[in-house]
């Protein structure tokens, strides 16, 4: 395994699911309604979004010398959040779970995106 993605996954994802395993179990996930989790995974997409806005904003208009460990940290949580909601529905639909896909796409309809 790639060490970066060793890495990510140890210190990132898997320290981030461990901080909800005593309330939602080791897999939570798979009970969960499949539109709630991209529902999430698209609230940590924009949380992300804001972490990048203020470590930009940080590093250019803090005084010189600003410690942008929070800002870095910050930044390095929300991605492994999205990538823990994406792996949960990686997850689902590797459990043979097909509906997910159609749950999806039928909740995603009624939402306009712009990429």
């Amino acid at each position: 395994m790639r060490e970066a993605v060793r890495q990510f996954a140890e210190s990132g994802m898997e320290a981030a699911l461990r901080e909800h395993d005593e309330k939602k179990g080791e897999a939570g996930w798979r009970d969960a309604d499949p539109r709630v989790l991209f529902t999430l995974l698209e609230r940590e997409v924009a949380e992300l979004k804001a972490a990048l806005w203020a470590a930009q904003q940080a590093q250019l208009y803090g005084p010189v010398g600003t410690d942008l460990g929070p800002t870095r940290r910050a930044v390095q949580k929300e991605c492994a959040d999205v990538a823990n909601f994406a792996m949960f529905l990686y997850d689902l639909v590797e459990q043979g779970q097909s509906k997910v896909i159609a749950l999806i796409l039928t909740s995603s309809k009624k939402r306009k995106y712009f990429y």
